[in-house]
């Protein structure tokens, strides 16, 4: 304690407190520990001489110390700009703003995005917000979005969080939820065919090499998450990932994070060693989890967890891609009871690995990610320590025979066209079916794969595809287009395809999708 505020004892008068002070000079540095008071005879008592004061001292004046100096207040765009893991998602307009309207990556024009609309945050200096909306992109004042508004509330959060503990890994947003992430989400789109080959890893399906500037041009594109699917099998060292495989994936996962996008990263077919189609090369994985698949699956899904414990919430992973049949395993009842203990599994081997994997967002399997089987009574979801950090995944390539089917096979005829009522309201049952396990469940869907795979007339296949991605839109899922690079090229200038310009468009114009074909 300050000694100005130790000088008076209560009661005492100035001239009290000196005695006390002076007196307590002449005590010994080291004075010995008190015994029973021995009294000197008086002959040779020796008197203790007395400090004399005047018999009206002069007060001592008190100690007066300023007041502290009130702190300058803090802006709260300035603390945002400072603490970029907070920055938010998304900006709201406050006012009528005029885009530039894109084209193959071209500017064909303008647009004006009317006041309220949400765009997508790149960059904060303390000048200006720069955002994207639908591809296009541009700077903005502060004051022309609610920032500020945002600003103050992560200010005021992050003085009411705990102290760190000392864990730098700790995820500074765990609190996004898989509901709220549903539409910093949306749209997504696959880089497949890529990673995820097993001839030539990353060309061997005839991509080119990813670049930072296709990266990029998802994101002018207005997409918000990637799917990377990676066959981390096929080129590891004896079941070890190699730093060279770890060093691209990171290289790649970095270029989509750093363009705003989140990235979900998965276990993809990878030869088939899991629930294996191919009895030949796999005879004790054949459809069904064998003990060394399992040994494998613990083993990668520790590896890549270790590995990116520290990546922020925008890296999701992915359990597995669609090789969830298992029906080798005895029975119905046990396929579906086995891909459960999948899914379990994969959830307790990330949360064991610490760090932000405790609050990540994780991506469990739905049965042969098939709608149907998914959302029926036989499939259940794995436990979660964490509530509200699960999505389910699902895919939607129905009906096959139109989506798929080039010609005639020996179980079902080519459908050439498609859009009748009949066809749309298998769509929307299918969606519908789905939408009430998300409710049920309180877990939202992700749907991982969609796409056209095999050549239809444009009119039929442009319908198809913003029927799926509209009835996603609608009922508050994620839809991902399953892309190897027609629907964006791979090569500059990037352009995207005319039916991805028109499906993004239903985002905007929900009424550009077709009626039904009779």
């Amino acid at each position: 304690m300050a000694f100005g505020y130790a000088m008076y004892h209560n009661d005492e008068s100035p001239r009290q407190a000196w005695q006390r002070i002076i007196t307590s000079f002449e005590k010994p540095a080291n004075p010995k520990p008190k015994t029973a008071p021995m009294v000197a005879p008086a002959s040779t008592a020796t008197p203790v001489p007395t400090v004399s004061f005047a018999a009206t001292p002069t007060p001592v004046p008190a100690l007066t110390f300023s007041p502290a100096p009130t702190p300058a207040p803090v802006d709260p765009i300035a603390w945002l700009i400072s603490h970029k893991n907070r920055w938010p998602h998304e900006v709201v307009l406050l006012e009528t703003t005029e885009f530039p309207a894109m084209l193959g990556g071209k500017t064909i024009g303008s647009v004006e995005v009317p006041l309220s609309s949400k765009v997508s945050v790149t960059d904060i200096t303390a000048e200006s917000v720069f955002v994207q909306f639908h591809g296009a992109a541009r700077s903005l004042p502060h004051k022309a979005t609610n920032l500020g508004e945002l600003a103050k509330a992560a200010m005021e959060s992050a003085q009411h969080e705990p102290p760190a503990d000392g864990n730098t890994t700790q995820l500074a947003e765990s609190g996004l939820d898989a509901w709220t992430a549903v539409d910093l989400m949306t749209p997504g789109i696959n880089i497949g065919n890529t990673f995820d080959n097993v001839v030539h890893w990353e060309t061997g399906w005839g991509s080119p090499i990813i670049t930072k500037g296709f990266i990029q041009s998802l994101a002018r594109t207005g997409f918000k998450s990637v799917r990377l699917p990676v066959a981390w099998d096929t080129f590891s060292d004896k079941g070890r990932i190699t730093p060279e495989e770890f060093g691209r994936i990171d290289e790649v996962v970095n270029w989509i994070i750093e363009a705003g996008m989140f990235c979900v990263v998965n276990i993809h077919w990878d030869g088939g060693w899991i629930d294996s189609g191919v009895k030949e090369r796999y005879p004790d994985t054949f459809h069904t989890f064998s003990p060394e698949a399992e040994k494998k699956f613990r083993s990668y899904w520790e590896q890549i967890a270790r590995h990116f414990a520290g990546k922020n919430e925008k890296l999701l992973f992915e359990a597995l891609n669609e090789e969830t049949d298992f029906e080798n395993e005895g029975s119905e009842e046990k396929a579906f009871a086995t891909l459960t203990r999948v899914n379990q599994i994969f959830i307790d081997t990330v949360r064991k690995t610490g760090g932000n994997n405790a609050q990540r967002l994780l991506i469990v399997i739905g049965y042969s990610t098939n709608f149907e089987k998914t959302s029926g009574p036989n499939y259940h979801l794995p436990k979660d320590t964490v509530p509200g950090k699960l999505l389910v995944s699902v895919h939607y390539y129905a009906p096959w025979t139109f989506v798929g089917l080039s010609s005639d096979a020996s179980w079902g005829k080519m459908q050439l066209t498609w859009g009748t009522e009949a066809d749309l309201k298998a769509l929307n049952d299918s969606f519908d079916k789905m939408k009430e396990f998300c409710a049920r469940t309180h877990v939202p869907a992700y749907i991982g794969e969609f796409s056209m795979c095999s050549k239809k007339e444009k009119t039929y296949s442009d319908l198809w595809t913003q029927s799926v991605f509209q009835a996603a839109l609608k009922r508050k899922m994620v839809p991902v287009l399953w892309d190897i690079g027609g629907a964006i090229s791979r090569r500059e200038p990037y352009a995207p395809s005319e039916e991805l310009v028109s499906m993004l468009r239903c985002m905007e114009h929900p009424s550009a999708v077709s009626t039904a074909r009779q």
